[in-house]
């Protein structure tokens, strides 16, 4: 999957592009939900303390403004807010400030039209946690970032190289694959407790 071409994009191959563009010290700012999942579980960090993300019940919404405080303390390292559209929207707002005070971060997300985890915890009984399709790039550029979407496998290695070495605020707006699951990334120590508890019976 980190090298396929499929469209939508898989979240693996994100992720490899992703790694393969920052540098060494580069600081990753994570959100919650799958996407989290697939970056704990995929992404190998290059150096200790150069990966944040939410813990506990998780903190949608917390990646762009964890990255803006990432910035302010590291101005000469990379810093990238890796996010979902549902964690997007919760904080992008948070772009009004990367502008307004020059903070220029690389905002990533993984635009699956859904609340991944939520979605796929509801087996097929879909209940409010699809999106329309919103074009996120286009609300970046409203607010005065560069905004770019990305659609294809073979514009992310560009994208990403050109945000990176940018001095001003950019989202990466990537249309990704809904098909990967959390349960795809599950730990076989945590799978016969999250079953019993999805079928009522806690153990």
């Amino acid at each position: 999957e980190a090298h396929s071409d499929e469209m939508p994009i898989m979240p693996q191959r994100i992720i490899a592009e992703l790694h393969k563009a920052v540098s060494q010290d580069a600081f990753i700012a994570c959100d919650a939900g799958e996407n989290r999942l697939f970056m704990t579980h995929y992404y190998q960090v290059k150096r200790a303390g150069t990966f944040i993300q939410p813990a506990a019940i998780g903190g949608m919404g917390y990646a762009i403004p964890a990255a803006l405080a990432a910035k302010l303390i590291y101005p000469d390292r990379q810093v990238i807010a890796v996010c979902s559209d549902g964690g997007f929207v919760i904080s992008m707002n948070g772009l009004v400030t990367a502008y307004e005070e020059k903070i220029p971060i690389v905002t990533v997300i993984f635009n699956n039209r859904a609340l991944g985890w939520v979605k796929h915890g509801q087996k097929g009984r879909t209940i409010a946690s699809e999106f329309a399709d919103i074009d996120h790039a286009a609300i970046a550029r409203a607010i005065g970032c560069r905004g770019i979407r990305i659609v294809e496998p073979g514009q992310l290695e560009g994208a990403l190289l050109d945000a990176l070495d940018s001095r001003e605020p950019i989202v990466l707006d990537v249309v990704t694959s809904i098909k990967p699951s959390y349960e795809d990334v599950m730990s076989p120590l945590v799978r016969p407790l999250w079953e019993s508890l999805e079928e009522g019976k806690p153990r």
